[in-house]
């Protein structure tokens, strides 16, 4: 796979608030081709009509705004963007028509090698100052190549507009006077490889504090080999109790596909964690018990192939009354034909250490999840993240001393034929770890959505 090329921009400033605004667009277009447009508007523009053929993000309308922290205005300006895969007709330029006279400020690049599969996405926040701060991304597609996009736009009394995030280039807009027609622009562009998330950070300046809105920009690039599409961990919710009965919460916005890994944890308070009954339509991988009396416990990991059925929640249930925790993670772009495969440990330590797995497929694109329960309640959680991991989630059963559990879980994305996460820590005490495996899906089987945040 290789990041999409920032390959050619352009800027159209309309300072005089005349009626339809005409907008360069790069030079070069291909079919094919990424277009992306910022226009941000002075004052209010009322409704705009935009030409057929682009597609307005979502969460981007900057719509409306009062910007009280603005010096010597409270009108507030409006801030739009659109996307378009361009098809070859598209000439030199396109028309923006709004219903009040205003002016307006464009940046509109060309980007090649975008994946035309999966949309772009984007973040974006508002803010009066003089240093705009384009926000964190989490494209939702899990760590692939990809081009970022970083920029602002600023309503009138900007004057000024320069600098840039650290790493980005291609730096237009902006040339450090004053913008025309009271509304400015600036943007830049940075390549990264294997990519989960962006938060492009600070570096672009104002001379004055005004009403901005800032912007973050994520383009998946498109696999040199249409073997694989990269599993990703999405969400992940827990679940405690200390009863006979586990109602366990599911991630939200499940599709038909989806995995969902559940990992639950059980006291075995009394000297038995008693038999547990798993809900419906759940495939055990495997379980794994250690201590003994009232230091028992056990942990058990399953999962299920999401079919649209599955609604808010599910009943575990057990034989005895005792503290128990569910994780349940969802999963998107994971290989049906091959399920995952888990690996098990166990001790009495302050280190609960998932061991080394080596799945039956060797070296392929894997996401890779580390897991701990121990036995241990309020006070005594698991903490930690094993090197190169992340999107922790964690919880507890706080419902008595001697009866409570804690469990953990980290996920990475890795092309490996093993893989040994490291430990947690933990108090010292009775633990049980686990690393699991999940192969990548063929090419399309991974169906991200639309969204500029994930859960996690």
């Amino acid at each position: 796979m290789a990041a999409p090329v920032d390959a050619a921009r352009v800027q159209t400033r309309v300072s005089t608030s005349s009626g339809i605004h005409t907008v360069n667009l790069p030079s070069g277009i291909q079919a094919g081709d990424l277009l992306i447009w910022i226009q941000a508007w002075d004052g209010g523009p009322g409704a705009i009509t935009y030409p057929a053929g682009w597609t307005r993000f979502d969460e981007c309308y900057v719509g409306g705004l009062s910007l009280a922290n603005h010096p010597g205005s409270a009108v507030g300006f409006n801030g739009f963007a659109l996307y378009r895969y361009a098809d070859g007709t598209e000439g030199s330029t396109v028309t923006a028509d709004p219903t009040n006279s205003e002016a307006s400020n464009s940046l509109v690049w060309r980007i090649t090698g975008a994946d035309p599969n999966v949309g772009p996405r984007i973040a974006a926040r508002t803010a009066g100052t003089n240093a705009p701060n384009p926000p964190l991304i989490e494209p939702g597609w899990g760590p692939v190549d990809s081009l970022f996009l970083a920029g602002f736009g600023s309503d009138s009394g900007g004057s000024g507009l320069g600098g840039n995030p650290s790493g980005y280039g291609n730096v237009f807009g902006g040339t450090g006077a004053p913008e025309s027609g009271g509304v400015g622009c600036r943007g830049c562009s940075r390549q990264a490889t294997a990519t989960e998330t962006e938060d492009p950070g600070t570096g672009f300046t104002i001379s004055s504090s005004v009403g901005t809105f800032a912007y973050t920009i994520a383009v998946k690039g498109v696999a040199d080999l249409p073997i694989t599409s990269s599993p990703f961990d999405v969400d992940a919710v827990s679940t405690a109790t200390q009863a006979s009965s586990l109602e366990v919460e599911l991630p939200p916005e499940l599709e038909v596909d989806d995995l969902l890994l559940m990992w639950l944890t059980l006291d075995g308070f009394g000297g038995n964690p008693g038999v547990t009954t798993p809900p419906s339509g759940w495939t055990l991988l495997g379980s794994e018990a250690t201590g003994s009396g009232d230091s028992q416990m056990v942990c058990h990991l399953y999962m299920r192939k999401v079919t649209g059925s599955e609604g808010t929640s599910v009943t575990v249930g057990y034989s005895k009354s005792a503290g128990t925790n569910a994780i349940v993670t969802r999963i998107k772009g994971w290989n049906e034909i091959d399920p995952p495969e888990v690996a098990f440990s166990e001790g009495s330590s302050a280190t609960a250490d998932p061991p080394n797995l080596a799945p039956s497929w060797g070296a392929k694109p894997t996401l890779w999840l580390a897991l701990a329960g121990v036995n241990a309640g309020t006070g005594s959680e698991v903490t930690g993240v094993p090197t190169n991991y992340e999107r922790p989630r964690d919880v507890q059963s706080q419902q008595g001393a001697g009866a409570s559990v804690c469990a953990r879980k980290t996920s990475r994305y890795l092309e490996a034929a093993s893989e040994d996460p490291g430990a947690y820590s933990n108090a010292n005490t009775e633990w049980v770890a686990a690393t699991v495996a999940v192969l990548a899906g063929p090419s399309g089987r991974s169906k991200a959505r639309q969204r500029s945040t994930v859960i996690h």
